[in-house]
């Protein structure tokens, strides 16, 4: 039998699978009328699905408070980030999924200090990944021409996924090694990053 949604429900639902309910709604609410419709009507109400669920994510990004993501990494010093980006890349025949998790929008906004998570999996989209462990490496900047700390590239690091929807990923390690470039030091770094998905990424969900 169907019945209501009350506010005690809604409250009950995790922020992410409300942004996803939402944008499906709006999408299939935009698609109904397009039976019959001409290949311009049809790009315009998928344009439309996109600026929907584009304002969709960018009020759940107000809500949420994670509205530029966030990056918080167990160094010596300790390192925080206010902004954090992430992109998918469903996996090919040939090849496999790539998650990316940056400090900065594009290279061209690179900010110090910078960092950038990049793994793979066997995932034809993000939500398959959710409580798996993949493999990649990590890249650290403190400030430019500084010196760059990463994992060993013979070596891949271990990353969870903790959780990944519609509006962001979040990825956590833990005690792994990095290394300097420029010297012999070597530290532990541990922590979580939140990155808010951009426009590239394939929708959670859907494969390319």
């Amino acid at each position: 039998m169907r019945r209501s949604i009350d506010r005690e429900d809604i409250s009950s639902i995790p922020m992410g699978n409300l942004v996803s309910v939402a944008a499906l709604s709006i999408a299939a609410g935009l698609l109904a009328g397009c039976g019959g419709s001409t290949p311009e009507q049809i790009a315009k109400a998928t344009k439309d699905v996109q600026a929907a669920v584009t304002q969709v994510q960018q009020t759940a990004a107000q809500a949420t408070g994670v509205s530029e993501g966030s990056v918080d990494l167990a160094l010596n010093p300790p390192l925080k980030i206010g902004k954090c980006f992430a992109r998918f890349t469903p996996k090919g025949a040939t090849r496999p999924a790539v998650l990316q998790l940056m400090s900065y929008d594009d290279a061209k906004s690179e900010g110090f200090p910078s960092v950038l998570l990049w793994a793979s999996g066997d995932a034809a989209s993000a939500t398959d990944l959710i409580g798996q462990t993949v493999t990649g490496h990590l890249f650290v900047q403190r400030e430019p021409g500084g010196s760059i700390w990463s994992s060993s590239t013979l070596e891949p690091i271990a990353i969870t996924v903790v959780q990944a929807d519609l509006l962001s990923v979040t990825c956590e390690i833990k005690e792994v090694d990095v290394f300097r470039a420029d010297g012999d030091e070597t530290t532990k770094a541990s922590g979580k990053l939140v990155g808010l998905w951009k426009e590239k990424r394939a929708e959670p969900g859907k494969g390319r």
